[in-house]
C-alpha cells in the first residue's frame, strides 16, 4: 500500500514538473475557458489540472483542462486575421481562434468581442462570378459599387446617393449566387480593380530668356 501511495505521488510530482500535459496543454498556451474568458498557461499543476492568468486579473488560478480550450490558428474556414463580418453586420478582425469553434474579433469601432466562428461571414475577393468592384443595383434600382464580398451572402456596397457603405444582403441586392454560399460556393481568384485613366500632365514650359 505504502509502495503505491510513493508511485502516486512520484507520478504526481513528476507530472508538476511537466511543461505539458501530453495530448493537451503546455505552459504557454493561450486558452479560452469555459465562461469566454482569455488566459495563459503558466504551471502544470496535476494531471488534468493547470494554473492560469487570465487576462486583466492579478492573481492566477487553477482550472481543470476539460474546461479550457487551445488558441488555433483556424476553426474550419475562419482564421486569425481574416476579415469578417458579424451576424449584426458589424465589420472586424479575427485577433484570436480557439478550438471550441468560438474567435475573439476586433470591430472597427474599437472593441472587441467573442463571436461563434461559423457565425461569421468572410471577407473574400469573389463568390462565383460576383466580385469586388463589380457595379450592382439594389431592389429600388439605386446604383453603387461592391466594395466588400462576405462568404455569408452579404455585401459592402457604397451607393452612388449615400456618403458611406452598407451591408446588404445578396437578396436584397439581385444577385443570384450560383451555388449554395457557405457549402459549395467557390472562392474565385481577386477580380482585377477597374483601371482609372491616367491623367496627362501639362507641358513644362521653359523659362523665356
Amino acid at each position: 500500500m505504502k509502495a503505491i501511495i510513493l508511485l502516486a505521488s512520484f507520478f504526481a510530482a513528476s507530472i508538476s514538473m511537466a511543461d505539458c500535459l501530453p495530448n493537451t496543454l503546455c505552459v504557454g498556451d493561450r486558452v479560452m475557458d469555459s465562461s469566454n474568458r482569455l488566459a495563459q498557461v503558466l504551471e502544470v499543476v496535476d494531471l488534468g489540472v493547470v494554473k492560469i492568468k487570465l487576462d486583466g486579473r492579478a492573481f492566477p488560478v487553477n482550472r481543470a483542462v476539460a474546461a479550457l480550450s487551445k488558441k488555433t490558428k483556424c476553426y474550419q474556414s475562419v482564421c486569425t486575421d481574416d476579415r469578417v463580418l458579424d451576424l449584426a453586420d458589424q465589420i472586424g478582425t479575427v485577433s484570436e481562434v480557439f478550438e471550441n469553434g468560438k474567435a475573439l474579433v476586433k470591430f472597427e469601432n474599437g472593441k472587441s468581442d467573442i463571436r461563434v466562428a461559423v457565425t461569421l461571414g468572410k471577407s473574400v475577393e469573389c463568390i462565383g462570378k460576383v466580385c469586388i468592384n463589380q457595379d450592382v443595383k439594389d431592389l429600388s434600382r439605386n446604383s453603387g459599387i461592391i466594395q466588400e464580398l462576405f462568404d455569408s451572402g452579404k455585401v459592402l456596397v457604397k451607393f452612388d446617393h449615400t456618403v458611406f457603405p452598407r451591408v446588404r444582403t445578396f437578396l436584397s441586392m439581385d444577385i443570384q449566387a450560383p451555388c449554395k454560399i457557405k457549402e459549395n460556393c467557390t472562392v474565385a481568384a481577386p477580380a482585377q480593380a477597374p483601371k482609372q485613366p491616367q491623367q496627362q500632365k501639362p507641358p513644362t514650359l521653359g523659362r523665356r530668356g
